[in-house]
């Protein structure tokens, strides 16, 4: 078929919509309030209600918050400037020098990125062996979650 050859596309968020905490949805007062408030708000079309509705999840049930990896400090952040602020210029003005200062920061920020989560790893894996060691299990499987999400 036509559309297996297609690149696939990325979708992302808008920066103003927030995610609703799935969450506090399981809470029965916070549903009914909810729904009571939904039900109370008159729409004329589909935009007005999609709007009326995620604006009342919101201030319901409240916003998701992101988690961050454990391993990305604010000591990345100018590593991740030097790089944005490259990429800016190399398509403003595509040059050998400009791909190179690009190639330069690329790399720059990987490498510091692959050390820290490498101590991190290292880190929470020395953690987890001298839990087990000293037989406290409940700390050795205590933030087990945290192993599989970063």
């Amino acid at each position: 078929m036509y559309f297996k050859n297609l690149k696939k596309l990325h979708k992302f968020q808008k920066a103003d919509t927030k995610q609703i905490d799935r969450a506090s949805t399981r809470d029965p007062i916070k549903v009914s309030n909810f729904l009571a408030d939904v039900n109370s708000k008159r729409a004329d079309n589909w935009e007005q209600l999609s709007s009326t509705i995620h604006k009342q999840a919101l201030k319901h049930f409240g916003s998701q918050r992101r988690k961050k990896k454990d391993w990305f400090s604010e000591d990345l952040l100018p590593l991740v400037e030097q790089k944005r602020a490259a990429r800016l210029k190399f398509k403003e003005v595509p040059t050998r020098s400009n791909l190179v200062k690009l190639r330069k920061a690329q790399q720059n920020l990987q490498r510091d990125t692959r050390k820290r989560v490498n101590n991190y790893w290292f880190d929470l894996c020395e953690k987890v062996q001298v839990a087990a060691d000293s037989g406290n299990l409940r700390e050795m499987y205590d933030d087990k979650s945290s192993y599989w999400t970063s």
